[in-house]
């Protein structure tokens, strides 16, 4: 594969690349005479995907709908190699180009399969979850939550005495779940699960408040959810993650989402464990 770090690249359609300014290339895919931007054209007329380093970014061009998954594939493998503080990704759709910034390279392979031929891979779960380092927080994606985790290691895991106050003065109350372990049990129950919470729909999460952590209509999501709390509560560490999931509720539908999760063990007064779980949900689709 032609390195990044020496210049652009294209990828074209079988997931070869070329040099961005190949005339091989431009006689291949009918640019007359050979003239022009190489590139630009390869992208807009022939759905190639060219990336171009930058000082500390990677650019990336696309054509929306015209690009295959195998090439996405091939993005993302430069692109790690690279190890970009930013991608900068310019699409090209109904004859206009629009722009976004990326700051990682998750957000940004959600985003781009999207668009690609076909559309996303279709996910049938029940959950596909990435743990994420906790650099992430500073993306746009995970900022709300970066106070809780500050807050965290300033007090070292012990749990402040305002903590519901906190988290409604930085507007985390309704994304919250809060998941307590007494002195001298084994149990995991629901404290507090806030409307905002997409595992059931509408208000019907407050009906969790004293089950266990595992007790919801979808017994294998349930079961991930358990598994993960009790997981952070003795590693005594955060757990940050990118998370898919299908989810059955009890009115028999199903939740398609995709949210950015935050894990926080806190050790109470009483010698007990909260675990503060915060959601920032990417998607949600409900379908009966």
């Amino acid at each position: 594969m032609t390195s990044l770090t020496m210049g652009g690249i294209l990828i074209d359609r079988r997931g070869r690349t070329w040099p961005d300014d190949s005339w091989e290339l431009a006689k291949r895919i009918g640019l007359a005479h050979g003239f022009g931007d190489v590139a630009s054209f390869a992208v807009r007329e022939r759905g190639f995907i060219h990336l171009k380093p930058r000082p500390e970014a990677v650019q990336v061009a696309i054509h929306a709908g015209a690009f295959q998954r195998n090439m996405l594939a091939k993005v993302l493998y430069a692109i790690g190699e690279r190890r970009p503080r930013r991608i900068a990704l310019a699409t090209f759709s109904e004859g206009a180009w629009y722009h976004n910034i990326f700051d990682n390279v998750w957000e940004f392979a959600e985003y781009t399969e999207d668009l690609s031929v076909g559309g996303p891979i279709e996910f049938t779960g029940p959950v596909q979850a990435l743990e994420r380092n906790l650099t992430a927080l500073a993306s746009a994606f995970c900022s709300p939550m970066r106070p809780m985790i500050d807050l965290w290691h300033e007090r070292r895991g012990e749990l402040p005495p305002d903590f519901d106050q906190i988290l409604h003065r930085h507007r985390l109350t309704q994304r919250a779940i809060q998941v307590l372990q007494r002195p001298g049990q084994s149990r995991y129950t629901y404290e507090w699960v806030g409307a905002g919470i997409g595992i059931k729909p509408s208000c019907a999460s407050f009906g969790l408040v004293g089950r266990d952590v595992d007790d919801l209509p979808d017994r294998p999501y349930g079961a991930w959810v358990a598994e993960t709390y009790m997981q952070t509560a003795h590693s005594q560490r955060p757990r940050l993650e990118s998370v898919r999931a299908v989810v059955h509720h009890s009115e028999g539908g199903i939740i398609h989402s995709r949210y950015n999760r935050l894990l926080l063990p806190w050790r109470r007064a009483d010698g007990g464990m909260l675990i503060l779980g915060l959601s920032m949900v990417r998607k949600l689709d409900f379908s009966s």
